[in-house]
C-alpha cells in the first residue's frame, strides 16, 4: 500500500470554510440591532491564529520573584556549596 502525500491546500480550504460557517452560526442577532458573539464563535476565531502574527506572552512573574531580584547577594555562598562533601581536616 503506497500513499502519496501531496498538497493539503484543498483540506486547508475546507477547514477554513467550516470554521467560518461555525463562526457565522454562533453569531446571534439581538432585538436591539446589536450582535452578540457566543463563546463558540470566539473559540473558532482564536483556533486559527494567523501565521507570523501570533506571539506567545511571557508569564507574569510572581511577587516573590520580583522581590528576590532586588536582593543583594554579594558575599553570599552559592547553594551548591552546602551540598558538597566537607573536606577532611
Amino acid at each position: 500500500m503506497s500513499f502519496v502525500f501531496g498538497s493539503f491546500s484543498a483540506l486547508d480550504i475546507h477547514v477554513k470554510i467550516v470554521q467560518e460557517e461555525l463562526a457565522a452560526m454562533a453569531v446571534v442577532e439581538t432585538g436591539k440591532g446589536k450582535k452578540k458573539v457566543t463563546k463558540a464563535a470566539k473559540a473558532a476565531t482564536k483556533a486559527t491564529p494567523q501565521e507570523g502574527t501570533s506571539k506567545k506572552r511571557k508569564p507574569k512573574e510572581s511577587h516573590g520573584v520580583e522581590v528576590l531580584k532586588k536582593v543583594n547577594v554579594e558575599g553570599m555562598q552559592k547553594i551548591s556549596n552546602f551540598f558538597q562533601k566537607k573536606p577532611k581536616t
